[in-house]
């Protein structure tokens, strides 16, 4: 933790091999700068627990190559972009407590890779999207005071490397589907809280 004020530096493209930015923890403003996308080596964006605001920018498919995108803590709002979808290399995916609304667009089903989804704390509506089975690598899902509503899908007794599963203060859920015996000894956290469980 430095607190460092300001706003990201655009000037960061200079340094053309960089593979990873993380600024967690200061008190950084404005959003994610484009300029960034033309960082080819980039693979690691975490800027947790600052200031950042507004929506998330639309041109983040231009981060080729991006692995981590973690914007957890911080006052983004708005939709999530439907080009999100296009970072078919992104393996951990951190939304969570920023104001984010809308519902999960149908392009997030594209990323395969992902072992590390977190919405928690924001704005949602909908449902819990059946397509989590399409990320079968998934490892962490936390959906806890997202705004999105049950049923959790059967979609989640298919990811046999589920290991978190964390889901709080949600309506429409009565019941939990029964998890493969594979993928019980894979899990180590459960958390369903708060969601009217009968």
């Amino acid at each position: 933790t430095l607190s460092l004020p300001g706003k990201l530096p655009p000037e960061l493209v200079k340094l053309k091999y960089l593979q990873r930015i993380d600024l967690c923890r200061n008190s950084l403003s404005g959003s994610i700068p484009m300029e960034w996308a033309s960082m080819q080596h980039l693979s690691f964006i975490s800027v947790c627990a600052n200031r950042l605001s507004g929506p998330l920018p639309s041109g983040l498919q231009n981060f080729k190559n991006l692995t981590v995108l973690g914007v957890e803590a911080n006052n983004f709002s708005g939709p999530i972009p439907d080009e999100l979808g296009d970072l078919t290399t992104l393996t951990g995916l951190q939304l969570g407590s920023n104001r984010f609304t809308g519902s999960l667009p149908s392009t997030l089903a594209r990323l395969v890779n992902l072992d590390d989804f977190r919405i928690s704390e924001n704005n949602f509506n909908g449902i819990i999207p059946g397509y989590i089975d399409k990320w079968p690598r998934l490892e962490k899902l936390y959906l806890y005071a997202s705004g999105l509503k049950g049923p959790i899908p059967d979609a989640v007794t298919r990811l046999d490397n589920l290991r978190d599963l964390r889901i709080s203060d949600m309506a429409g859920i009565n019941s939990f589907p029964i998890i493969s015996s594979k993928a019980m000894e894979a899990m180590d956290t459960l958390i369903l809280r708060n969601v009217s469980l009968s």
